[in-house]
């Protein structure tokens, strides 16, 4: 029986190692550093939030469908144990803190598959009062409704975001004298190109200070193509809009870890040389076919990857929140639809769409792209550091899986740079050290609505 100072020693070896970094123990460590999720528990869901330094406005998240509130926040154990983070969204996150955002991650009414809905067809239910409902308590609350607000959405949550103007000019014209009702002031819609959010029946602009928007699309998503419909009305009407397409891209042994701040480089290494041995992966770095397909028995070559990559990996364990396949809990899966380029959130150039609807819609858009792209897509990189000015340029009136042997734990954190033998079956070569975190759970604010659904 180890005696209790050899059980101590790991923890004092952490610590230590911890110190030596710079690593403020009530702090995520590495490159997540000063992320502070806090969590608001309202209309029966749990929503997420973080309040910048010297706020200059604030920027509301609507994930798309079979993803979560939680989904832009990484996983720590101490710190947010429900949290999953997901690479594009803690980068959405990042960007928005790091230039003076608030951001506000919300949850659907619908629990099945997580997805956002504007009307009461159908098994879903109208999100938009409560929607509206949070947002302005949020700003009302925070001393917020004199600033900038800019909506984010991906998918369902696009659409959500392109809906949500109509509905406040609806509320504002049913508004009783001195009620406040938000106004949005610019939208990113991913993966989102609806063609009935703006216009009247006459094919006019049906809300005339509807604001300027960006479309962001991919190279082999039919909303790429579908955006320029959308861009093209909303000019018409003086309604400034921009496009940019996410590339396919190449994945190399780092790829995921470039993504990922809890995925490290040996454990990216080890996952794309899985996936070329199972045949998801050329010899060059292409996927040969669509990893949403893992259950689509039509397609031959995508059908079961998630289960073969289990079972050549067996440290990817389904439970684990920062190397799971599970649809739901996997950051990998995010990365992997970004690299094929269909309907996937990126995040890429969020900081250049930040910037023009600053500008009000009115600064040359491919200028922003070419200086605040990403360097090198290399998102784990980022941080929440606030920098640039203190207010927008011209604004409008963790590392890791477990880091014991692979599978056997989950904490927050940066990747390190571990280069080390890719034999498949030795289990005991992911190992690492293991962070001592100072317990703080998320904060917690609930309100007490009482609106029905």
């Amino acid at each position: 029986m180890p005696s209790t100072q050899t059980s101590l020693l790991p923890k004092l070896v952490a610590l230590l190692l911890a110190l030596a970094a710079g690593v403020n123990s009530d702090d995520y460590p590495g490159t997540d550093r000063g992320l502070r999720p806090q969590i608001l528990e309202a209309r029966d869901r749990t929503h997420y939030y973080q309040l910048a330094d010297n706020s200059v406005g604030t920027v509301v998240f609507f994930h798309g469908c079979a993803r979560s509130a939680r989904n832009f926040f990484p996983y720590h154990e101490e710190l947010c144990p429900n949290c999953i983070g997901f690479p594009e969204h803690v980068s959405h996150t990042k960007q928005a803190l790091s230039h003076g955002y608030n951001v506000l991650a919300l949850e659907p009414n619908d629990e099945r598959v997580l997805c956002w809905s504007s009307s009461d067809r159908g098994a879903y239910s109208n999100d938009q009062p409560d929607v509206i409902a949070i947002v302005k308590r949020f700003l009302v609350e925070h001393g917020l409704t004199n600033k900038p607000l800019f909506l984010w959405g991906a998918s369902s949550g696009g659409t959500l975001a392109l809906k949500l103007p109509a509905a406040l000019k609806a509320k504002r014209e049913a508004a009783v004298d001195g009620e406040y009702v938000f106004k949005v002031d610019g939208i990113i819609s991913e993966v989102a190109t609806p063609t009935n959010y703006a216009s009247d029946r006459s094919g006019g602009l049906a809300v005339p200070d509807f604001p300027p928007t960006v479309f962001i699309g991919m190279q082999r998503d039919g909303s790429a193509q579908d955006a320029a419909d959308n861009i093209n009305f909303l000019r018409s009407n003086n309604v400034p809009a921009a496009q940019w397409k996410s590339p396919l891209r190449q994945i190399g042994p780092d790829y995921l870890s470039d993504r990922s701040s809890t995925i490290t480089p040996y454990q990216s290494n080890l996952i794309v040389g899985g996936l070329r041995q199972i045949g998801m992966l050329s010899n060059e770095g292409w996927l040969l076919a669509d990893p949403h397909d893992f259950d689509n028995p039509k397609s031959t070559r995508a059908f079961g990857w998630t289960k073969k990559l289990e079972d050549l990996l067996p440290w990817m364990k389904p439970t684990s929140k920062t190397v799971s396949l599970v649809l739901r809990f996997s950051p990998i899966q995010q990365s992997l639809n970004v690299a094929y380029g269909r309907h996937e959130a990126v995040s890429d150039v969020f900081t250049a769409c930040l910037k023009w609807l600053e500008q009000g819609g009115q600064a040359d858009f491919a200028s922003l792209v070419d200086r605040y792209r990403v360097p090198n897509g290399r998102l784990a990189a980022l941080t929440a550091d606030r920098i640039g000015p203190v207010v927008p340029d011209d604004p409008p009136t963790p590392n890791n899986t477990p880091q014991q042997e692979p599978g056997t734990g989950d904490s927050g954190g940066g990747g390190n740079d571990d280069e080390k033998d890719l034999s498949w079956e030795d289990e005991d070569a992911v190992a690492a050290s293991s962070g001592a975190q100072k317990e703080r759970k998320p904060a917690k604010t609930s309100w007490s609505f009482s609106w029905r659904r």
